[in-house]
């Protein structure tokens, strides 16, 4: 079971929390939902991957996003903590030009402490 929340920040981001296990029952439904939330205005995103696991599927799913967007920004905040999840994300080359936060709280303020409201 996948369950997704959005955020909308006051700089027209979103944060997108993601809970449950993204695989090849959900994938879909993460695909939008990332697609929908760096289509905002900004195209900012504090992508939140703490309380969920990301099989293959969820992995493919964070490449593909990346490469639709190769020339506008994207989730720039990831909020994570899994040590594997954050390897295999390197090894991808998903974490190029990503700051990587241990709590949603610490994104946040990694947002105001750059100029731009959380």
């Amino acid at each position: 079971m996948l369950a997704l929340a959005e955020e909308t920040r006051v700089d027209g981001g979103t944060a997108l929390l993601v809970h449950g296990v993204v695989d090849d029952d959900t994938v879909e439904q993460f695909e939008q939902r990332l697609d929908a939330a760096v289509s905002t205005e900004s195209g900012h995103l504090i992508l939140d991957l703490t309380g969920c696991r990301l099989d293959s599927a969820g992995l493919s799913a964070l490449v593909r996003m990346q490469r639709r967007i190769h020339d506008r920004p994207a989730f720039t905040r990831l909020v994570a903590t899994d040590v594997d999840l954050l390897r295999l994300m390197q090894i991808v080359g998903l974490l190029t030009d990503v700051k990587v936060y241990a709590s949603l709280d610490a994104a946040r303020r990694s947002c105001r402490m750059d100029g731009r409201p959380a």
